[in-house]
């Protein structure tokens, strides 16, 4: 039979801060949890979709896709440590840059696949594309972005 007044153990109380910070940081982590899972179904879909859908691609577009899927592989690791540090240090202004990252990391990989801004080759055989190239930039500086909110 419990008594009015005492504490006894199980049937503690727990309260929790009331504190409009404290459910905008839960909301905060789970925002970069959510890039996280969306960064790694990108890679995912990168990785198996072309292998899927071979025949209705051409030889070219299956190359650009894979190369396209090598390019994120080299990114990804540098992307998920600053990630995953975000929410251990709780840094939160880091989600607009992830954010931003994943972004330009979807439209580089559209742009790529796509062959979009192609130029001809040169005499060595390379094709340029300035705007995949630019988009790439971008990614690069939303991850510096990222190292830097820590400091």
């Amino acid at each position: 039979k419990r008594r009015e007044g005492k504490n006894f153990g199980c049937h503690r109380k727990i309260s929790y801060p009331k504190c409009s910070h404290a459910s905008y940081s839960a909301f905060k982590l789970n925002t970069m949890i959510e890039i996280i899972l969306y960064t790694l179904l990108l890679y995912f879909l990168q990785l198996f979709l072309p292998v899927t859908l071979k025949r209705k691609m051409t030889k070219e577009m299956f190359q650009r896709s894979r190369r396209a899927t090598e390019n994120l592989k080299e990114s990804l690791p540098a992307f998920l440590a600053l990630a995953i540090l975000s929410i251990f240090l709780d840094v939160q202004t880091n989600n607009v840059a992830a954010s931003y990252w994943l972004l330009l990391r979807v439209i580089f990989a559209a742009i790529y696949i796509s062959g979009f801004n192609l130029k001809p080759a040169n005499d060595s055989g390379h094709q340029a594309q300035p705007l995949r190239s630019f988009v790439w930039a971008l990614s690069i500086v939303a991850l510096f972005d990222m190292a830097f909110n820590f400091i």
